[in-house]
């Protein structure tokens, strides 16, 4: 739900069924779930070259004409795999962008959203939370 990456603070959740799955510390879901401490626990990163995970995160930015052209440039130019878009203008004429991206570590991640927040007209770039 909240795709941890390399470099986010993770924890296990036992599920019913369905064995751990991994979550973000931050994760919404797990916040839910407080009251079964009993089934959290600690996991670590498995750390191996080559393996990538998804990311999501919303771009908001001042509709215009090029401004996607030029947010998947900018993704394209950092060779980071998109695998998802969804983008929507708002009747205020801002831009939800949602982008799924491939990512090796949180490093790999804050680079391109900085890199996104130089794209003109974008005044937000944040990372999913569920």
């Amino acid at each position: 739900c909240c795709n941890p990456v390399p470099g986010d603070e993770i924890i296990g959740y036992i599920t019913r069924g369905r064995g751990v799955s991994v979550h973000r510390a931050d994760c919404i879901n797990v916040s839910n779930n407080r009251g079964e401490e009993e089934r959290l626990i600690e996991v670590k990163w498995y750390t191996a070259s080559n393996v990538a995970y998804k990311a999501d995160i919303t771009v908001m930015a001042n509709d215009r004409t090029q401004l996607l052209m030029e947010v998947t440039n900018t993704i394209g130019e950092s060779k980071i795999p998109l695998k998802a878009m969804n983008a929507r203008t708002t009747r205020d004429q801002i831009a939800l962008i949602g982008l799924t991206l491939e990512i090796t570590d949180t490093e790999q991640l804050e680079k391109i959203i900085r890199k996104l927040r130089k794209v003109d007209g974008v005044f937000e770039v944040t990372r999913s939370k569920q």
